[in-house]
């Protein structure tokens, strides 16, 4: 895996100004680490930047693809991600479409949304790189070809033109915008529909999610910067609207060379955010990861202290908040493509959930922020016991014990 630097910007081509964020060396967000490679994780600069031109929000570096051929990230397992993929689901099914119309997902995962497209009678292509998903079993009227999308790769795998393609937090990792969505046109029937998901930058400021600035994701949309990449393709908006997946999320629908009478944007989407907005956010982050230290400094007077989910925001947080070994004792995660696994700098495992009830660990630190509800939900027993969860949504770190 390699990462590089670019001077300009994505969307408008305009060189960088200065970095409203900068860290000169954090780990990359999605490398596990077996225990012979402790002290080999891969390590390098993030600067964030928002264009002065179009506003576009992005990262100076990229990763390379070879990263997302052992891409570890899986949302099967958690009710609340699978819950919110049914409610993708019934976006494309309220298109109205005929029975075996052809769906194509890129990024497709571990195929939850697969599985609840074929399971509707449509015939479902999925493209997905990572070689992790490759056990699982998918329905009868689901294809899954283990392959970048790509113009190319819809030529060489026979893929016809199909009436919808779903992009499912996949565009943020891209790198060459206009080459992906010309892709996307030439994979749809004149009149074919796209649904977008990617995580809303208006969200990230308000919210303060710093931890969302990590290696893999190359750009942060609004609502405005996102037409504007989709309409110079010939797509129609149709609606965008708001979603709570990964701390805010844009769920939007274009339509290909149709003329679209009618556009609707959420009202918590519209806002536009300039750069001086941007420094403010830096200053937040800044006190926030300072006072995150601080907390687990403190938390350790009460004995062993755990982390509650190693997602990519988990490595992130680690290296911005400059945490070294020791500062957690372990992690739990629901993710099996994790346990075993270590992660970078804090050179720490990963384990199942239910060794929080056979240890009881006296604080739990939720680091999965999108899923505290549904964690919260099942510790109940490890909070009965006397366990404590610590919220790390905002700077008040909120303390959960039981009800």
């Amino acid at each position: 895996m390699n990462v590089t630097t670019r001077q300009n910007c994505r969307l408008c081509a305009t060189p960088f100004d200065d970095p409203f964020l900068h860290f000169p060396r954090l780990p990359v967000a999605g490398v596990y680490l077996r225990k012979d490679e402790l002290g080999g994780e891969p390590c390098a600069p993030l600067s964030v930047h928002c264009c002065r031109s179009c506003g576009l929000v992005q990262l100076a570096q990229e990763v390379s693809q070879d990263f997302y051929r052992e891409y570890r990230f899986s949302g099967g397992h958690s009710a609340r991600y699978r819950s919110h993929v049914a409610n993708v689901a019934q976006v494309v099914q309220s298109l109205d479409l005929p029975a075996g119309s052809l769906i194509v997902e890129v990024g497709s995962n571990d195929g939850t949304l697969l599985r609840c497209m074929g399971g509707a009678g449509y015939e479902v292509i999925g493209f997905e790189p990572a070689r992790t998903f490759d056990d699982d079993q998918p329905p009868t009227q689901v294809r899954v070809i283990h392959d970048f999308f790509s113009q190319a790769a819809l030529e060489e795998h026979g893929v016809e033109q199909a009436d919808v393609l779903v992009a499912r937090h996949v565009l943020e990792h891209v790198s060459e915008l206009d080459d992906f969505v010309s892709a996307i046109r030439q994979a749809l029937v004149p009149g074919g529909w796209v649904i977008l998901e990617v995580p809303d930058a208006v969200s990230l400021h308000r919210g303060g999610v710093v931890t969302n600035f990590l290696h893999e994701h190359n750009v942060y949309f609004t609502s405005a910067t996102l037409t504007e990449l989709m309409t110079r393709h010939g797509f129609s908006h149709v609606r965008s609207t708001w979603v709570e997946a990964h701390c805010g999320s844009i769920l939007a629908i274009y339509r290909k060379d149709h003329t679209q009478a009618t556009s609707e944007v959420a009202p918590q989407l519209a806002e536009r955010i300039g750069p001086a907005a941007w420094t403010d956010f830096a200053w937040r982050a800044g006190t926030y990861l300072k006072s995150f230290g601080e907390l687990l400094q403190s938390l350790r007077v009460d004995g062993p202290v755990v982390g509650y989910g190693s997602a990519q925001r988990t490595t992130t947080l680690i290296g911005m908040a400059d945490l070294g070994e020791g500062a957690l004792d372990y992690f739990v995660d629901k993710n099996p493509n994790h346990h075993g696994l270590y992660l970078p700098v804090v050179h720490r495992p990963i384990h199942s959930p239910d060794r929080l009830v056979k240890e009881m660990p006296r604080h739990a630190v939720i680091l999965a922020q999108s899923f505290e509800e549904e964690i919260v939900e099942e510790n109940e027993e490890y909070l009965r016991r006397g366990g404590t969860l610590v919220s790390t949504r905002d700077a008040a770190f909120r303390r959960i014990a039981a009800a």
